[in-house]
Parts: structure tokens; sequence; C-alpha cells
């Protein structure tokens, strides 16, 4: 049997401050996760790791400090294997892959404590004795797009460049069945994706944990897609969600049969009333649904009312809070000179 094993995981968003939801120190809780993870590494013996995208959160390359990218590279120079990335929307300024290198993710390539993912090929221990028998396996990705083309990730081999097993990394939204964000941004479907046929897809960019999916498309498939190691706001689903890690094993047993496996390893993390601020929560809760009656109200009244009567006077009639009303009533002034100023020039 030839064996590589190696650990997935994505959108760490590591920052300097809290987001503003959360107790405690975000900064540490973040650092500690890759602690968890490089010893997870460690403990199952994998040949390298890769991370999905999204080290880090800010895209302003002076809003992380030196000495946290100096922290992130002690952690991962603590074990010596290959630390690969597909780098993410966040970990480039405007989505443009040539900021990269100003970016904190930039120093950590070029101090070579991580890889970027262009091209990679492995090869089990065995293969150089038993090129037959020996494993191998490519893992490629392609550079963040928000409207990535399939047809360019197609999976393109000969015979001088056939391996085993071919993996896709890619920071996109995927979900089995895909649909969209907020009605507008796109998810990709499992069966889009399939297209591009590669033997393993390790997705990053959602952070809503879809697990690992095994379907049979246009081939046996495995779409790795775990989510966000990282809780940076108390949503309904991040209260609930154990973030966590992927081992993936590869066997090639004697006949050439590939067996994959793959484990989902949990990460320790502290409990939901000390990480999150859950009073502030409900108090956002309660203001959200007062906004959302308010937008109700306004709605109803502007299809009611004369079509003469003034927009101060529609605003007047609605029944919620005084504040509310106010502060509508700025925007809307505020708007109307604006318009107001373009129309005389």
């Amino acid at each position: 049997m030839s064996t590589l094993k190696f650990l997935h995981y994505t959108d760490v968003h590591l920052r300097e401050t809290n987001p503003p939801s959360r107790l405690g120190d975000f900064r540490e809780d973040v650092l500690g996760k890759l602690r968890q993870i490089v010893s997870i590494a460690k403990e199952h013996r994998v040949d390298f790791t890769v991370c999905g995208g999204d080290l880090f959160d800010s895209k302003k390359p002076m809003a992380t400090k030196h000495s946290t990218v100096t922290k992130v590279a002690e952690i991962f120079n603590s074990l010596s294997i290959p630390h690969l990335i597909v780098p993410g929307n966040h970990d480039l300024t405007g989505d443009a892959m040539d900021s990269l290198p100003e970016q904190p993710l930039g120093v950590l390539l070029e101090t070579r404590t991580f890889r970027q993912v262009r091209n990679e090929v492995f090869r089990s221990k065995k293969r150089a004795k038993d090129p037959e028998r020996g494993l191998s396996i490519r893992i490629q990705s392609y550079p963040f797009d928000e409207e990535p083309v399939l047809s360019e990730m197609v999976l393109q081999e000969d015979e001088d460049t056939k391996v085993d097993f071919n993996i896709l990394g890619i920071h996109l939204y995927a979900s089995p069945r895909g649909g969209t964000l907020f009605g507008k941004t796109k998810v990709f479907s499992y069966g889009e994706l399939a297209v591009t046929n590669h033997d393993m897809y390790l997705l990053g960019h959602y952070h809503a944990d879809n697990g690992v999916v095994r379907t049979v498309l246009e081939k046996e498939q495995t779409f790795v897609n775990i989510g966000s190691v990282t809780r940076g706001d108390y949503g309904d689903e991040n209260l609930s969600r154990i973030p966590k890690v992927c081992v993936v094993t590869i066997d090639k047993n004697n006949e050439g049969v590939i067996t994959v496996t793959t484990e989902e390893i949990p990460l320790v993390v502290r409990p939901n009333e000390e990480t999150f601020d859950l009073e502030k929560k409900e108090k956002l809760k309660e203001n959200k649904e007062k906004a959302t009656e308010f937008v109700t109200q306004l709605q109803v009244a502007t299809q009611s009312v004369e079509t003469d009567m003034k927009v101060e006077e529609q605003v007047s009639t609605l029944t919620t809070e005084k504040e509310v009303l106010e502060a509508t009533m700025y925007y809307i002034n505020a708007a109307a000179e604006e318009l107001n100023k373009v129309s005389h020039k």
C-alpha cells in the first residue's frame, strides 16, 4: 500500500482587532487555532497542509502587524512539512493577484513559510522504488475571481503529466445544490464544478460547514467544504457551528486501486457565552426587527397616500420611534440636496 496524507483548513481571517460581537482577544484565539492545526497535522503525520484561502482578514497590508505575521511563521515553521495555500480574496487588495507580494501572505510566501498552490505534485516514498505501484497526486489552483470561468479549470493531462489522483483547490462559493447568496452572488453547485474532471475539490470562501460529500457525477469525486475555522461574528449559524479541519488520506494498493478516506476533526473552542456578546446579539436582533417593521410601514404608506403629499408628511404618518423617523428624514433630505446640486450643474 502506498499512502499520502494531508490536512485541509480554510478561511482563518486573522486580524488585529475584535469583530464587534467578540469577547476576549480574537487575535490570540485565532493564533491558538493555528497552533491546534499544526498540532493535529503533527499528530496525524501528514505529508503537507493546505489552506483554502483568506489566511488574513484585512485587505489593507498595513492593517496587519509584523509581529502577527512573525507569530504565524513561527507556528507553521515548527512543523517541517510543506504548507500550501490558495490565496483568497481577503489575502489580496482589490481581489488583484498582483497585490500579493505586498500583502502579509506575500511575506510568508517570500520566506517560504507557505507555498502558493499552482501545480504541485507529491509522490509517495514507495513510488521512487516502484513507480508503477507508488502513489502520485497533483494539486492545482486558479487565482481568485468573483466570476470564475470553469472551462479554464478543466483537467488537462497527457502521458507525461499523468498522476494517480488530481485535486483542485479553489476559493469560491460552492455547495451541493448551488444557488445564490443574498439573491445576487452565485453559489456553484458540485455538479457544475464536477465537469472540470478533478478527483477532489478543496473549497474555501463559503464560511458555512457543508461537510465532505462524495459523488459520482463525471466520475467518483470528493468535495471537501468544511467552512471557516473561525467564527468572527455571532450569526445564528455560527453559534451552533464547531470549526473543524479535515485530514485526507489517499491510498493506492498493489492492484492500483485508489481509496480516499477523510476525517473531520473539530477544533477546541470556548463556550459561546465566553466567545460572543449574546446580550448585544439580542439587542441588535431587536433593532433589526424594528428596522424591518419600519421599512414595511414605509412601503405601505408610500403606496397608500396621495402622490402629491410631501415625503416629510408621509414619513410622519408612520408609527415608529422618534429617533428612527429623525434619522430617516436626515438621509432623505441629504439625498435631496445632492440631487438638487446635480440638477443645477
